[in-house]
């Protein structure tokens, strides 16, 4: 387990690599958190730094849009793999079976109207917005997702489901009822300006539902630069709940509830033990303890969830 707080790298302090700043507001009062080792692919290291004032991590260096690809190029990447046969991705697919319900469930009951048009952001390869489409033929669902990749598998596994690259895709007037990012906005360059465009693309009535992993979590700070949390430099920005929330304050919404994703914490803690080299039984087991103990303190504070999921409106909505 890593320090909160550890000192800031060499070639920063003699000046031989200048001061990063925060890639939301351009500030420069930051202060550095840890170095983290990407352990599911590259086995680079970067840092991770804080935004003073809003409390917004970032990773840095950050890969630029054109060369973050090569980091998510790994059979291991179980979002945008269905088929990889391991025992880890075994354990998320019963979990993203059981938590593909959850969601529906969640955006479905909190919506007036009975037809909608569904936007899920950074769909990976469409199970979720597959599944809507099953349970809701009616419904208009369309899908954001850049990997060209996963974006071919939408169209091909889930017929009705029309998928694009980006938000520019389709008309500027095109307006959706729901909005969903489950685990994407940590990935995007640019997390703001998503945001807008988000509001900008809301019916009134409509939701916005973001799920992102919780760096002040317990079991982030249990496992320090091993929490698979961080996943850098894939999760380019990492928050709490307070920093999310003035975020999406900032860009018009308000956050009218935030909900627990359980299943999360034993996944995540069952990752950052591989990180530290432990597996089989022994990991299962210290996994266990980690994802209970993450899961048993956020029924007091969900903000101590190991990820949670935000359900935004539009400012002075009902």
């Amino acid at each position: 387990m890593s320090s909160v707080m550890n000192a800031v790298p060499a070639a920063i302090q003699n000046k031989q690599e200048p001061l990063p700043r925060c890639p939301v507001s351009g500030s420069y009062d930051i202060r550095f958190i840890d170095e983290v080792t990407d352990f599911a692919c590259s086995g680079e290291t970067f840092q991770i730094w804080e935004n003073k004032e809003t409390g917004i991590r970032f990773t840095h260096p950050a890969p630029s849009p054109e060369k973050i690809g090569a980091y998510y190029e790994m059979e291991e990447y179980l979002s945008h793999d269905a088929e990889t046969d391991t025992t880890l991705a075994s354990v998320y697919r019963s979990a993203r079976n059981f938590t593909l319900k959850w969601k529906f469930r969640l955006v479905k009951n909190r919506l007036p109207v009975a037809s909608v048009r569904l936007l899920d952001f950074g769909a990976g390869t469409g199970e979720f917005a597959g599944f809507v489409k099953t349970q809701k033929p009616g419904w208009q669902v369309k899908a954001i997702e850049t990997d060209e990749d996963a974006s071919a598998q939408i169209t091909g596994n889930y017929p009705g489901v029309t998928s694009y690259s980006d938000m520019n895709a389709f008309p500027k007037s095109e307006k959706f009822g729901a909005i969903t990012a489950w685990h994407a906005l940590e990935h995007v360059h640019d997390p703001a300006s998503v945001l807008e465009q988000f509001h900008s693309r809301l019916f009134d009535y409509g939701i916005v539902v973001i799920a992102l992993p919780n760096c002040s979590s317990y079991d982030a700070a249990r496992y320090g630069n091993a929490w698979a949390g961080y996943d850098v430099p894939r999760h380019l920005f990492h928050f709490t709940p307070e920093s999310f929330e003035a975020l999406a304050a900032s860009k018009g919404f308000e956050v009218v509830e935030k909900k627990r994703m359980l299943l999360d914490a034993f996944y995540v803690s069952l990752l950052s033990e591989s990180y530290l080299g432990i597996t089989g039984p022994g990991a299962a087991f210290k996994a266990g303890v980690a994802g209970t103990l993450s899961n048993l303190l956020s029924l007091v504070n969900v903000n101590r969830c190991s990820s949670v999921t935000y359900i935004l409106r539009k400012n002075g909505s009902d």
